[in-house]
C-alpha cells in the first residue's frame, strides 16, 4: 500500500506480515510519547498510527479554532480601540493594547505548544509508516523540503500574523501614550 484511503482512516495491514517495533504507551513527558520499544504485530502499529492521525486531526482543529478565536478577540479590541476616545476613560487606550499585546503573546505560546505535539506525532506516524510500507506523512515530508516549502508554509506564516499583531499593538500603545 503506498498511502492511506480518501477518507482518511488508516490502512489495514496484510496477513503474514514480520513483527515489528512499536512503542508501548506510557505516561507522556514533556507532551511527547515517551515509550519503550517492544516487538508487536503490525496490528499494534496500526492501532497505534491510527491513534497518531486522530491526535493530529485534533491539533489541526485546535490550531484553526484558537486562529479564528484569536483573529475575532483582535478585531473586537481594534474596534474598541478605535472608539476609545468616547470611554470616559483617559487610559483606555493602554489597557486595550497591552490587552490586545498579551492575548496575542499567549495564542502565540500556546500556538508553539500545539505545533509541537503535532510534530511529535507526526514524526512517529512516519516511523510506522516505514515499517508498514505507508507513505501518507512520509511522501508530504519529503516534497516539503526545499528551502522555499520549508520557509513559506502554515506554521511561519501563523507566527508572523501573531508576531504583527503584536508590533501593531505596541506601535498603537505608543502612539496613544
Amino acid at each position: 500500500m503506498s498511502a492511506t484511503p480518501a477518507n482518511s482512516e488508516c490502512p489495514s495491514a496484510g496477513e503474514g506480515s514480520p513483527e515489528v517495533a512499536v512503542r508501548e504507551p506510557s505516561v507522556p513527558t514533556s507532551h511527547a510519547i515517551a515509550a519503550t520499544n517492544v516487538l508487536a504485530a503490525p496490528d499494534a502499529l496500526l492501532r497505534e498510527y491510527q491513534e497518531l492521525c486522530n491526535n493530529m486531526r485534533h491539533y489541526g482543529t485546535a490550531r484553526l479554532t484558537r486562529l479564528v478565536m484569536f483573529l475575532a478577540l483582535t478585531g473586537g479590541l481594534l474596534t474598541l480601540f478605535s472608539d476609545s476616545a468616547k470611554h470616559p476613560f483617559s487610559n483606555m487606550p493602554l489597557i486595550l493594547s497591552s490587552t490586545g499585546a498579551a492575548l496575542a503573546i499567549l495564542f502565540w505560546v500556546v500556538d508553539i505548544d500545539v505545533v509541537f505535539n503535532f510534530r511529535t506525532f507526526r514524526d512517529r506516524a512516519i516511523e510506522i509508516e516505514s515499517a508498514l510500507h505507508l507513505e501518507q506523512y512520509s511522501l508530504r515530508r519529503a516534497r516539503k523540503q526545499s528551502w522555499l516549502r520549508r520557509l513559506l508554509n502554515e506554521t511561519n506564516s501563523t507566527y508572523l500574523l501573531y508576531g504583527l499583531a503584536i508590533v501593531l499593538w505596541f506601535v498603537l500603545s505608543l502612539q496613544r501614550w
